[in-house]
Formats: C-alpha cells, structure tokens, sequence
C-alpha cells in the first residue's frame, strides 16, 4: 500500500511541480525586473538552471517521506552525502566559470544525483520501474478530483 502510495504523490509532485515551474519559466525577464530591479534581469537563466534541480527536490521530498516513513531513514543520509559530494565538485568546476548560473546547474546536478539513488534503492527493493512515473489520464483525474474535494471543504 505505500509503494502504490508514494507512487501517487510522486506523480502528483511531479504535475504540480511542472505545472508552476512552467508558469514561473514563461515569466518574462521584464517581470523580474519590474519587481526585483534591475540586478535581477539574469533571473530567468538561474531560474532555468535550476529548474531540474526544483524537480528533483519535490520528488525527492516524497521519496524521503517514505523511506523515513518506512524505518529506513539511511537511505536519506545516503542521498544527502551523495548530493553534498556532487554540489562540492561541481560548484568548484561551475562557479568560478558560470557564476550563479553555474551555482544553480550545480545545485541541480546535486539534487539529481541524490534522486536518482533514492530512485535506485526504491526501485530494488518495491519492484519499481521509472515508467511507472509517467502520469496517465487517471492519475490526472485523482489529482483534479482531488484538488476539487480540498476547494470545496476548505469553503465550508
């Protein structure tokens, strides 16, 4: 029951997470500006850098909940090290190079990688396959349902 679960809210994380990383993505630089100033007009690029790196959290929020959930909280520390070691190399090769582009392309790499050994371990021991990441019309539909019901009752 909590490998069908988290496989629902990781699709749903997955959604809701494209769907505002989308919205803030189209956001032209001008927005930026007009409500940051002008030393924030390369926001966009970051914001693009570290787009991957914002899908990866989310999931990953998902994947620990579950693994803390479930008595194994290990696997957590793993993937913090793991992401730890990746951001400290590739901040050192990226930053001096690419700035705060490269900052955020390096968080994203880290973030990536600790995902994927979540992934790794999650796979090995639940009998998953990343497809099974791809949402179908019915997860869509839950989560619309699902969005509706929480609208209504906060109403009441």
């Amino acid at each position: 029951y909590s490998r069908l679960l988290t496989l629902k809210f990781l699709k749903a994380t997955i959604i809701g997470t494209l769907c505002m990383l989308t919205a803030v993505l189209l956001l032209p630089k001008d927005f930026y500006t007009f409500i940051f100033g002008k030393e924030f007009g390369e926001i966009r690029l970051v914001m693009f850098a570290l787009a991957p790196g914002i899908m990866a959290v989310a999931m990953s929020m998902i994947l620990s909940s579950f693994f803390s959930g479930n008595g194994n909280p290990k696997v957590n520390m793993i993937a913090s090290a793991i992401g730890l070691v990746i951001l400290l190399l590739t901040g050192l090769l990226l930053i001096p190079h690419f700035g705060i582009v490269g900052a955020g392309v390096a968080a994203s790499v880290a973030y990536s990688a600790s995902l994927i050994y979540q992934i790794v371990v999650f796979s090995r021991h639940h009998k998953f396959h990343i497809y099974e990441l791809i949402p179908t019309k019915e997860d869509i539909i839950f989560i619309r349902d699902e969005v509706r019901n929480f609208v209504t009752t906060s109403r009441k």
